[in-house]
């Protein structure tokens, strides 16, 4: 395979990819040990939860619109992660966040635009997996519950 020649990669950039390859892609990452930091640029909408296996990547951008119910079990696959990046985390009304014992011990720094996660279902978020984060930058319209400064 193509990808054991890489072995000591660190940091992978792939844009304009088709997020039906993203399955096999990040399947594949588990076997560069090195690699600690992902930049995807989807053309389209990632629907699918993203298998990372345990992956050792530690920072993470994904420049698409990425669904909220897929957290669960991507939040599970990278206990790693440090720098998370969503350019935009779509909800739905039906949304939810199941609780599964995952601590994110190293994640400090967290940036999304929110598209449709209404306020009670973010905080449910930041209490169950944003334990040790120290700079959660956050965008959002739409909701004006957001502006409460007494939540």
């Amino acid at each position: 395979r193509l990808i054991l020649q890489f072995l000591q990669l660190e940091t992978l950039i792939l844009d304009n990819i088709d997020a039906k390859y993203l399955h096999n892609i990040l399947k594949h990452s588990i076997l560069l040990p090195k690699l600690y930091s992902l930049v995807l640029t989807p053309i389209d909408y990632v629907q699918d939860p993203i298998d990372f296996k345990r992956s050792s990547i530690e920072y993470l951008v994904i420049n698409s619109r990425f669904p909220f119910d897929s957290l669960n079990d991507f939040f599970f696959c990278l206990p790693n992660l440090r720098y998370l990046s969503i350019n935009c985390l779509v909800g739905s009304r039906y949304s939810d966040i199941h609780y599964y014992p995952i601590v994110l011990k190293y994640l400090n720094h967290v940036s999304m635009k929110l598209d449709y996660i209404n306020f009670n279902l973010l905080e449910k978020l930041i209490k169950r997996f944003f334990h040790h984060v120290e700079i959660l930058r956050l965008t959002t319209q739409f909701y004006q519950t957001y502006l409460n400064a007494k939540r």
